[in-house]
């Protein structure tokens, strides 16, 4: 029992038990006939309790009780082939009710079919209703074609296996679109809607028959229909896009959504396949962003504005004071550090005025405290400035140290390099190659007495310069031949945190 429990378990898998004819099975048997030369042929499988027939050519049952069947002797027989010259005489069937019908069963000979795991299920088997003898060749080509029963066979599981496994892909696929966080979409090369899953159904309101029945450009208002049919056309073109648009709802709403496309060809056929994400929150938290920022930006340029003021009134408030006292070194250092305050005031006030708060036209900047030192000292008329800059930007915590930077060197031309009746020029050049800033300021008066050293710092003036340059990472050269010409150069960066100031200046 546990034998026929077993082979009956095995054909089942093949899920060939009770199912229509099949051409292959039956040219199979024909060609047995041929090769046996007999009336008859049959492919046989041997279920718990009957014989059944898959392939029936000539007479006899296409079902039968394990009792009279000869196929099962061959089954159990445990050989590749059971022959039966003549039934009658046989021990095992001359009492066989097979033998004793009209026409009777004298001749056999079937060849075993074995499952995959080598197990025997079944036969393809000849008979007829006379004694036969039967060649060594035919059984031959008999065994063959039982072998070619089970490459059919075993095609066959294999067939219902892979089905099985798309079956199963399938499902995990469509399971997958179905829990997708985004609406998707499928279009054919007709603009008909060929698969999609319920997010689309949930975002336009719409339902599955009114949504196949819609062109892809009908989602949308009629204002970006256009555009949105171009975006289409790109895709079948091959290219994939991405683009920001409102879908318009079966209730006439709006929502914003970001979509993505690209085309799929299959089997000569090309389709669209998308995805498209609801941004309603992304855009609210991008307005409030903005918003937000705005109110910085106006806060900010309010600051810009207020430091400015400030200084201009604490640079006004010295110069007011140099006007009541003689010609004294203190005089000229209040008038210095006027100069100087001017300067940072000047930034802010460009600051205030750009849209950008993180860098500076810094030409504007240099033009400003050029003009206002020129306009400081009376003979600066007959002293020309040469400005020569190209139009560049800088990191506001480089600008200021810059500034600083020129005021200071521009101020000491002006006030030194002619100190009599003498005239001459004074040379500002700013310029910026591959990310390196070269400031020169040159002059050709009488140049610095040898005394002094601007590297060690001899003056205040220099001690600030020389600092300056410290945080900017620069560096100077100095060269006295005809004058003095002042070199200064430093990489372009962007520096984060603090903007500079004079406090991390120590004399």
């Amino acid at each position: 029992m546990e034998l026929e429990e077993k082979r009956s378990s095995i054909i089942h898998q093949y899920e060939i038990l009770d199912t229509d004819a099949e051409e292959s099975f039956d040219n199979l048997a024909k060609l047995a006939t041929q090769i046996c030369d007999t009336s008859s042929a049959q492919i046989n499988f041997i279920d718990k309790n009957r014989q059944w027939s898959k392939a029936n050519i000539g007479w006899g049952s296409p079902e039968l009780p394990l009792e009279t069947s000869f196929c099962v002797h061959a089954v159990d027989s445990g050989n590749s082939l059971m022959v039966v010259p003549d039934a009658r005489k046989d021990e095992r069937f001359k009492d066989n009710p097979l033998t004793k019908t009209d026409p009777s069963l004298r001749f056999y000979v079937g060849a075993v079919i074995k499952s995959y795991n080598d197990y025997p299920i079944g036969t393809i088997c000849v008979f007829d209703s006379k004694p036969k003898k039967i060649t060594d060749k035919q059984l031959e080509a008999l065994q063959i074609l039982s072998n070619e029963v089970e490459t059919h066979l075993k095609l066959r599981i294999d067939r219902s296996q892979l089905n099985e496994s798309l079956a199963h892909e399938n499902r995990l696929n469509q399971e997958i679109i179905q829990n997708l966080p985004l609406n998707f979409f499928m279009y054919n090369s007709e603009f008909e809607l060929v698969r999609w899953n319920e997010n689309c159904i949930e975002t336009t309101g719409y339902s599955e028959q009114e949504m196949k029945q819609m062109r892809p450009d009908q989602f949308f208002d009629s204002d970006n229909r256009s555009f949105i049919t171009d975006n289409i056309e790109e895709v079948f073109n091959g290219k994939q896009v991405t683009f920001e648009a409102d879908i318009i709802n079966k209730d006439g709403s709006s929502i914003p959504f970001i979509f993505s496309a690209s085309r799929f060809k299959t089997n000569d056929q090309s389709y669209l396949i998308g995805t498209g994400q609801d941004i309603t929150q992304q855009k609210e938290t991008q307005l409030h962003l903005e918003e937000s920022l705005h109110e910085k930006e106006i806060l900010l340029t309010e600051i810009h504005h207020r430091v400015k003021n400030n200084l201009a009134v604490i640079s006004g408030l010295i110069q007011l004071e140099t006007l009541d006292l003689e010609e004294t070194e203190v005089n000229k250092k209040l008038l210095n550090t006027s100069l100087r305050i001017r300067s940072v005031a000047k930034i802010h006030e460009i600051m205030y005025q750009t849209e950008n708060f993180t860098h500076v036209v810094f030409e504007n900047v240099v033009e400003s405290i050029a003009n206002y030192i020129k306009n400081t000292y009376p003979k600066s008329d007959d002293i020309p400035l040469i400005f020569k800059a190209e139009r560049l930007t800088l990191n506001v915590n480089q600008a200021v140290p810059c500034g600083l930077i020129i005021n200071e060197l521009l101020t000491n031309a002006w006030k030194h390099a002619y100190p009599t009746e003498e005239k001459g020029v004074i040379e500002l050049e700013l310029n910026e190659e591959n990310g390196l800033i070269t400031l020169r300021i040159a002059d050709q008066g009488v140049g610095l007495p040898q005394n002094i050293n601007p590297e060690a710092g001899d003056s205040l003036g220099f001690i600030i310069v020389k600092q300056l340059c410290s945080q900017l990472k620069a560096e100077m050269k100095l060269n006295r031949h005809n004058g003095t010409e002042i070199v200064i150069q430093f990489t372009k960066k962007d520096i984060k945190g603090a903007g500079s100031s004079l406090n991390s200046i120590k004399p």
